[in-house]
């Protein structure tokens, strides 16, 4: 019997979380990449632009060929001299086989483009798009040149090489001189767009009949989900009174593409990108999700932007341990590889970037918030040098919520969602959503206020709990107690939790739980000076989602 369950721990503050069931994949996956030179804004310069692709193939196609291997488009390219090592780290897919054929039965498969972060890369979210693409749709993924990881690679090592005297390494994607990643806004989302667009253009030429882009779906994360947004519903009008110039944070020079009949976006970008697009554009179905932890674009930004989105058919979801990263799936797996190669290697100055880059963050959340720690085999005194913590089993990730987590909930709110959406597009048919939840609100922390050494006396403490379950059963259970602890120092008496009610038999909604702490202190008990406490974990779980 399979069960899902989402696990929370109670006496330190008020969480709410929402999680969905593990879906398995429909069809086996493929994966290639194809290459289109799209316009840039700026000059109509030749931007030569990687695309991933994944998309459905036969069970026979997909064992009759090797498992797919992620690896920047850099790797294993000579860096010019011997001094440095050409990066070399790998990840490889969870489900993904390299180009096999798309499947040839059935109808065609919908298209969703998905438009990658801030200096991102498609594979950065690869394990996602796999599981997504598993569903029953091609995914198309562009690298957007001049604002991808890769051009901050090449600019890292031209300027190594530039300060050392030697002639820069790499040509630009554009063919252009100078920096390779560009820093005006929007020039870059008005290439986004236009890649977004060149996708949707591209994709029956590569597939034939077996896609339909009449009608797609376009998933973000960060500044993608702007650009998803953006090429949706196009950018907002001038500042009244002021001309319309590119330089201008408003009235980005794109056209809003009607082909998107549906958006996901995964932690919206930062406020001042978002205030270029115009919201009241955007009239096809919309789902967001955000974290809650989340620095680099905190939930109020989230939340004003499905406040001001027009379409009726919006809904945001909060991941409430999420933090701006938790949504790059393989990440963790990079560091990993990359950790592993820049240890061995001190000439391998790539992987070691790599390396740099992902492990910590001001605002976007450090490795350590969302990876597993076994993402940390051989290279904790790494990472622990970088992050100048101590991580352990016992407290990664810190956040209690790792990226493994996160793609499945991904997949299971934007495989249904798509689904509903282009469907409804494509047939003019009404109907609702609902994604497979399990969602647990604690009000606060508990409080037994102060003890009173030599007295004999029963504390008691409550908190409120509210329960909302999309299954067919769910049962709240609470872990071991244990004792109250003051540094070294615990109470005799076992700690004893109670709760109002601790099973439901149908979905249910806002279903309330009263948890009841009792503490018993007897005239023996000796109290040191200081806080007595104690992390109680429960968790909410199901066998029907």
């Amino acid at each position: 019997m399979s069960r899902t369950q989402l696990v929370l721990a109670v006496l330190t503050a008020g969480l709410t979380a929402v999680a969905a069931p593990a879906r398995a994949a429909d069809h086996p996956v493929s994966h290639t990449v194809r290459q289109l030179t799209v316009p840039g804004t700026a000059q109509g310069e030749p931007r030569a632009v990687d695309v991933h692709l994944w998309y459905p193939t036969t069970a026979a196609d997909a064992a009759a060929r090797p498992k797919t291997v992620y690896r920047s488009a850099l790797h294993g390219r000579p860096l010019g001299t011997d001094l440095w090592s050409p990066l070399s780290w790998t990840v490889e897919a969870e489900i993904a086989r390299e180009g096999a054929p798309i499947d040839p039965a059935g109808r065609p498969f919908p298209v969703i483009v998905f438009s990658h972060g801030n200096s991102n890369e498609p594979i950065d979210y690869a394990h996602t798009l796999e599981l997504i693409a598993a569903g029953g749709f091609v995914v198309a993924a562009p690298a957007h040149v001049n604002n991808t990881q890769d051009d901050a690679r090449m600019d890292f090592v031209n300027d190594l090489a530039v300060a050392a005297g030697r002639p820069r390494v790499f040509a630009c994607r554009d063919g252009l001189g100078g920096a390779c990643s560009r820093t005006d806004v929007p020039i870059s989302m008005a290439d986004r767009a236009k890649d977004i667009s060149a996708v949707l253009d591209a994709v029956p030429g590569w597939f034939g009949a077996r896609v339909d882009a009449a009608k797609a779906g376009v998933m973000g994360h960060s500044r993608g989900t702007v650009s998803a947004l953006a090429a949706a519903g196009g950018s907002a009008a001038p500042i009244a009174g002021s001309p319309c110039q590119v330089t201008q944070p408003r009235c980005w020079p794109l056209e809003r593409d009607p082909r998107i009949q549906a958006i996901v976006g995964m932690a919206i970008g930062q406020l001042p990108i978002t205030l270029g697009v115009n919201f009241e554009g955007v009239t096809v179905p919309t789902l967001l999700v955000a974290g809650r932890l989340d620095l680099m674009s905190p939930l109020e930004v989230s939340r004003g932007a499905l406040r001001d989105i027009s379409s009726p058919d919006k809904t945001l979801v909060t991941l409430p341990n999420g933090v701006h990263r938790s949504f790059d799936s393989t990440y963790c797996d990079q560091i990993q590889a990359a950790g592993t190669i820049a240890k061995a290697d001190p000439k391998a100055i790539l992987d070691r970037n790599t390396f740099d880059r992902i492990v910590t963050s001001p605002n976007s959340g450090w490795a350590s918030d969302y990876c597993a720690f076994a993402s940390f085999a051989g290279i904790t005194d790494l990472v622990d040098a970088a992050t100048r913590l101590t991580n352990t089993a016992a407290n990664v990730p810190r956040t209690g919520l790792d990226t493994d987590e996160v793609k499945r909930q991904m997949v299971d709110l934007a495989v249904p969602f798509f689904t509903s959406s282009l469907a409804r597009a494509a047939g003019g048919a009404v109907g609702g959503m609902v994604p497979a939840t399990l969602a647990l609100t604690v009000a606060g922390p508990a409080s037994f206020g102060a003890f009173t050494p030599g007295a004999e006396r029963e504390y008691v403490a409550t908190t409120a709990a509210n329960v909302i379950s999309t299954a067919g059963d769910a049962t709240l259970s609470v872990s071991d107690p244990g004792h109250l602890r003051n540094g070294a120092f615990s109470l005799t008496e076992p700690l004893r939790v109670e709760l109002s009610k601790a099973s439901w038999t149908a979905a249910v909604s806002n279903a309330p739980v009263t948890i009841t702490f009792r503490q018993r202190i007897t005239p023996a008990q000796a109290l040191r000076t200081g806080t007595y406490s104690r992390t109680v974990t429960f968790t909410l779980s199901t066998t029907t989602p």
